[in-house]
């Protein structure tokens, strides 16, 4: 169940529901009942999207390897929602194998860093729940590439 809700009492006034507290948010009126409430509940439905993303629990997501001779890790709430992004970078989706990585939280990757490492070389190694870490700081907002060997 969404967390907002738009009611409309008439065709000139509506209020927003909060269902999780069980009480009125706001009151709204309009003059232009032909344009009815309909920007109101665009606005209410893109933010219990926003809620439902920077809900997600960094553990809980997947990690999925796309290949085809190198690789790329995606990170993403499902296989659907990565492939849905990944189309969205390369051309032809079909060529590459998919794999989702069961252990991610533990696997670790090595990358090359800019400033000196406290054991001397360019080379970090971090887990790819670290990393996601990193990258999620304030919340998931949709799939990344968590690493790659591409570059």
């Amino acid at each position: 169940m969404d967390r907002y809700k738009v009611v409309k009492e008439d065709a000139l006034n509506a209020y927003i529901l909060d269902n999780d507290e069980n009480y009125i948010v706001v009151l709204c009126s309009t003059k232009r009942p032909d344009l009815g409430f309909d920007r109101l509940e665009t606005l209410v439905t893109q933010a219990n999207e926003y809620i439902k993303l920077t809900t997600v629990k960094i553990e809980d997501l997947k990690v999925f390897e796309f290949d085809c001779g190198e690789s790329d890790w995606v990170i993403a709430r499902s296989e659907k929602e990565a492939t849905d992004y990944y189309a969205t970078i390369i051309d032809d989706i079909e060529e590459y194998d998919i794999t989702e990585i069961d252990d991610w939280h533990n696997h670790k990757i090595r990358a090359e860093e800019d400033k000196k490492q406290p054991d001397g070389t360019y080379w970090k190694t971090q887990t790819m729940l670290e990393i996601a870490k990193e990258i999620y700081v304030n919340g998931y907002t949709g799939p990344e590439i968590i690493a790659s060997t591409c570059y």
